[in-house]
Order: C-alpha cells, then structure tokens, then sequence
C-alpha cells in the first residue's frame, strides 16, 4: 500500500514512456494509447518484460507503419500493410533500412502485438469508453508465433557448434591434464611439509595464455610521485 505522496510503479511508467519510450510516434492518439497501455500492464509485469512489451509495440510495430504507412491513426489494418510489416518485422535491418539478417524472437514481437489487441479487447468490456474506440481484429495469425521453427534453428546451431568446436578438444584435453598435474603437484607437498610456519606451495610455470592475463587485482599501484610512503 503506497503512503500518502509516494508515487506508485504506474506514474513512474507513464512519466518514462510519455516521453522517451514513444518517442519518434508522430499520432498523438495512438502515442496516448501506447502510454496508457504501458501504465496499465506495469504493476503486472516486470521491468525487463515491460521493455520488451514497450520496445516492440513503440519501435517495431507502429512506429514501422509510420514510418512506411504514413497517415495511419488506427489500429484497423488492410490486409497489404500487415502483409508488408510482418515481413519487415522477421529482418533486421541496418540504420539505411537494408537487410542484414532474419530476426531470431520476430515470434516474440508479433505474440506481443497480438496481446496488446487481446488485452484492449478484454478491457473494452469493463471500460468500453476509454478502450472501446480501439478495438480492432487482430493482425496476427497462429502461425505468426509458432515457436517451433525457432527450437528447430537454435537445434541446428546447437549441433553444428560441436563439430566446429571439435578440432579444440586435444588441446583443452592437454590443458587440463597440466592443471591435474599441478593440482596434484601441490596436494603432494602439502601433505608432505612438516608442521609449522606455513609456505607457498610450488606450482608449475604458468602458460603463456596465464602470463597475457593479468587480473586488475594483482597489479602493483604505485603511488604518484612525491607521495609518502
């Protein structure tokens, strides 16, 4: 329960997303709604999915169309421009909107606009002033966010990893075989020194790749000239 003046996660949310969140959408009403939105799922998701939430609604869906369908001030989409987004939506694009590679979560992005019309559908029902005018079909199909051609390529990664890791492997095989060797070196003497005063154990010659990496907590810190000591 908030106290009298504290402020709760939805001011918070919309003071964030009035501004930086929807920033670059030029349609104020969709801009408001895309605020009130965001404000109205902040107390039931977390912070990092609420930037996913924002992230995709904001910047890959309706700023996208306004950026190719200038002039839209609704969520009721004709058949082509949906055709044409879902498409952009499954590449990543450079900052001159050219083709770099497939988007690997373009699943991710259309569940999420298919809950943001889910969701405004629902609430329309309890407040169908304030939500109602924005009731629309929703532009995202069952396949849209079929997650199994996403399992299959990550499978395929997964799998093409080990032969391509598999020329390391005598060479991390050896390398653990001189770590044994010393750990083992060191339990020795352990066992083997006399009670008493205790002394570093003697440990084999680090490898180059040791002696490239130096820990920062290791470093000797001079003070600087003319300093005391």
């Amino acid at each position: 329960m908030l106290r009298p003046g504290e402020r709760g996660p939805r001011w918070w949310w919309r003071a964030r997303f009035g501004g930086r969140g929807v920033q670059g959408i030029t349609c104020t009403p969709v801009r408001g709604l895309l605020v009130d939105f965001l404000t109205q799922r902040a107390v039931d998701v977390d912070y990092t999915t609420l930037e996913d939430l924002a992230r995709s609604l904001a910047g890959l869906f309706w700023r996208d169309l306004e950026n190719h369908h200038p002039g839209n001030d609704s969520l009721r989409l004709d058949a082509d421009t949906v055709t044409a987004w879902r498409k952009r939506v499954r590449m990543v694009r450079d900052r001159h909107g050219i083709p770099i590679r497939t988007r690997v979560n373009a699943h991710t992005v259309f569940s999420w606009v298919r809950t943001f019309c889910q969701d405004l559908a629902r609430w329309a029902a309890d407040e169908p002033a304030r939500w109602g005018p924005w009731v629309a079909p929703c532009p995202i199909r069952d396949s849209d966010t079929d997650h199994s051609k996403n399992r299959a390529r990550r499978k395929a990664a997964m799998d093409q990893r080990t032969p391509t890791l598999l020329p390391a492997l005598p060479a991390l095989v050896k390398a653990i075989k001189r770590q044994l060797k010393d750990a083992q070196a060191c339990l020795a003497t352990g066992r083997e020194a006399p009670a008493g005063p205790r002394s570093p154990p003697r440990r084999a010659r680090p490898s180059s790749a040791e002696r490239e990496y130096r820990p920062a907590s290791t470093q000797t810190i001079r003070p600087p000239a003319g300093a005391k000591t």
